[in-house]
């Protein structure tokens, strides 16, 4: 009975070839998706600490707002209001004095600051300009300015919006929004955050 062979031969070099190019096509594939699903990732996490660091903020202004009073040298609790500025009196340094806050957006680096200035001397004073204040940055990737859209918007006791350059003494409510975009040039979709401050304590002063 004859014996049959079974044919041993290997792959050829045309084979060979084919069979890398579909596995390198399949890995930069592969590559590819790992990549871009990377970056969505990497983009969320981004913007999702970027909107937690503004709610924070906007959190906290809140709180302060509602605590605003009188400054020591005698004058009213609100000093300016804009609708990318505010500055008001209170004791952010819990130490029982009355500081001056300025909470404003540099359009320039697309963050928001706070400043507190101390009042000094005998009698006591806050200093002319906010050159020597205190800076913190408490909220970056703002887009307020580039959308021109307003941080504070005022209304009166009526729940009447104001003007932008409002009576400092008709404010009794302040909404404060931000815009947040960390690739506005890529990601159009820009997240609010805002609140709304009923300042109850203008009431007692007025």
């Amino acid at each position: 009975m004859p014996l049959l062979l079974k044919n041993k031969k290997g792959m050829t070099f045309t084979e060979l070839i084919v069979a890398i190019s579909i596995l390198s096509i399949g890995m930069a594939g592969f590559t590819m998706l790992f990549i871009s699903s990377w970056k969505s990732n990497s983009f969320i996490i981004e913007e999702g600490m970027a909107a937690a660091q503004a709610s924070n903020s906007v959190r906290k202004i809140s709180k302060e707002l509602r605590e605003i009073r009188q400054a020591e040298n005698g004058d009213f609790m609100i000093k300016a209001a804009g609708e990318n500025e505010l500055v008001v009196y209170l004791d952010e340094s819990k130490d029982g004095f009355v500081d001056r806050v300025r909470y404003y957006v540099d359009e320039d680096e697309d963050i928001f600051i706070k400043s507190v200035a101390e009042a000094s001397g005998d009698p006591l004073n806050y200093p002319e300009n906010y050159d020597g204040d205190e800076e913190r940055i408490i909220a970056r990737f703002v887009m307020n300015g580039a959308l021109t859209e307003p941080v504070f918007k005022y209304y009166d006791n009526e729940n009447e919006l104001l003007s932008s350059s409002p009576t400092l003494t008709d404010i009794r409510l302040i909404e404060v929004n931000l815009w947040i975009n960390i690739k506005p040039e890529t990601a159009p979709d820009n997240v609010r955050i805002g609140t709304s401050v009923e300042l109850r304590n203008l009431d007692e002063s007025i």
